[in-house]
């Protein structure tokens, strides 16, 4: 996806070199191909935006208040803590705006025939890869505020291990990716479905996924039928050996 919007303006060039920005594309997998990169729509830096003017608004009447308890301390007092509450909402209204736009500017997605990786932030930029051997679950999501602006997160959920990681559907640990602020999201979602398929299909996945043998074709003793036979036989065996110490002690 390009962007249709304007580029960014002199407050985020000038905090670019002071952040060392990366602006090349995310690096590509090791050994992965045919990669497909992508960033979010236009709309979604116009949604982030709507959400950091929100919070502004909020924060309104939470000011009015503490000006309004220090103007029973006398207007001076009113006087000095509104100029202090203004000249600090201003500099983090700042921050933020120039964190939502390096944010929009730096977020790039690849989809490649392995992995899916995930480039995000602005005061730290973070890359994070989601292979497809652990993927679990694909999932479309959607607030109302998306709905008016016509975006979607696509969120990819991964087994893994923590605590501090949300249960999947199984009742184990489960790690997230989001694809944030798409306007095509059954596009990419298919796109990485398709690919899922193509990678399991493959035979490839996670050394350890094999051993276990999550993607492997059952074996005949996994087979229905195979566990009753096996108690079966652990019955008869135990009715043997009843039989024999009984014998053992007539004699």
């Amino acid at each position: 996806m390009t962007s249709d919007l304007a580029p960014p303006g002199r407050l985020v060039r000038a905090l670019e070199p002071f952040l060392r920005l990366p602006r090349e594309a995310p690096h590509v997998p090791l050994g992965a191909r045919d990669p497909r990169v992508f960033r979010a729509a236009p709309a979604y830096l116009r949604y982030r935006y709507t959400i950091l003017a929100l919070g502004v608004i909020v924060a309104v009447p939470e000011v009015l208040v503490a000006v309004g308890g220090a103007f029973a301390k006398g207007a001076a007092m009113a006087l000095i803590v509104g100029v202090l509450l203004f000249a600090v909402g201003l500099v983090v209204l700042i921050v933020l705006y120039a964190a939502t736009r390096l944010d929009y500017d730096l977020r790039q997605y690849v989809v490649t025939d392995r992995a899916l990786r995930i480039r995000r932030g602005a005061i730290v930029v973070s890359e994070a890869t989601i292979t497809y051997a652990n993927v679990q679950d694909v999932v479309i999501s959607q607030g109302p505020l998306q709905r008016i602006f016509k975006i979607a997160d696509l969120v990819v959920h991964t087994a893994g291990g923590g605590s501090s990681q949300a249960p999947d559907k199984k009742g184990g640990a489960s790690h997230r990716g989001a694809v944030a602020g798409i306007e095509n999201p059954h596009e990419v979602r298919d796109l990485i479905l398709a690919r899922l398929r193509a990678f399991r299909d493959a035979g490839l996945g996670d050394p350890e996924d094999a051993r276990r043998g999550r993607f492997a074709a059952p074996s005949p003793a996994d087979s229905d039928g195979a566990l009753p036979a096996a108690i079966e036989d652990l019955r008869s065996a135990a009715r043997e050996l009843r039989d024999a110490v009984g014998r053992s002690r007539t004699v």
